[in-house]
């Protein structure tokens, strides 16, 4: 995961990777189409999504989900009543608070021994997640101190977890770019070694040929020892 989160941010190509998965996979965000009977119902509903969406930032938040997802492998919401959308007027006040996968983890793990889940996955005997623990600050936040290591158990009802499992029994999600993370390195190596092979070869080289000093030549001539540098004008 750290990884992809550096190659995503100082590689081009990662990046406009990423961000072509996104805007091929959200574009400008879900929209809503209804088809009822009625046209009338069926505008004025899709005018509220519309307002609702708007007003949510629905389109960025989910944005943010498929971002995350590629780069680190999962990314996790919470819907909540938001306050400001009431305070808005909207009759559906649905807000979803984004939560990065770090936070997602059992303080306890190391000390707690259970015959299913992963780390901040709860599992029934049958495998399946029945809860989530979400500490109450990122762990690199340093500025939150001991909440850092304080975690809320949040049923997974009220948990979207965004990821795509490769195998049985995953509950937890691994960038699909991993594959190519040595890919991009490489070819981040390649431009800046291409640069720098451009610039050097755009730089002047020139041998100096000066006449021989002789008793029937006693002219002198400037001296340069090997390898000396001359100052040039740019571009000449």
């Amino acid at each position: 995961r750290d990884r992809a989160r550096y190659e995503a941010r100082n590689n081009c190509y990662m990046a406009g990777a990423v961000r072509t998965l996104v805007n091929d996979t959200v574009g400008r965000g879900p929209r809503l189409q209804m088809l009822t009977p009625d046209a009338g119902l069926n505008a004025a509903v899709e005018d509220l999504w519309r307002a609702w969406a708007a007003a949510a930032d629905w389109a960025l938040n989910v944005r943010v989900l498929a971002g995350v997802r590629y780069v680190a492998g999962e990314c996790f919401a919470l819907p909540y009543d938001s306050g400001r959308l009431t305070r808005l007027g909207l009759p559906v006040a649905l807000g979803m608070k984004l939560v990065e996968p770090d936070q997602v983890a059992d303080p306890l793990s190391a000390y707690t021994i259970r015959p299913t889940g992963d780390d901040g996955v709860e599992c029934d005997a049958q495998g399946e997640p029945v809860a989530y623990k979400i500490l109450r600050s990122h762990p690199g936040d340093n500025r939150l101190g001991y909440l850092g290591v304080q975690a809320d158990r949040v049923p997974a009802e009220s948990v979207i977890h965004w990821f795509q499992p490769e195998r049985p029994g995953q509950l937890r999600g691994v960038s699909p770019l991993a594959p190519a993370l040595p890919i991009f390195a490489q070819l981040r190596r390649f431009t800046q070694a291409t640069l720098t092979a451009a610039e050097v070869a755009a730089m002047l080289a020139g041998v100096l040929e000066l006449p021989e000093v002789t008793p029937d030549n006693p002219a002198e001539a400037p001296t340069y020892d090997t390898m000396d540098t001359i100052e040039m004008v740019r571009g000449m």
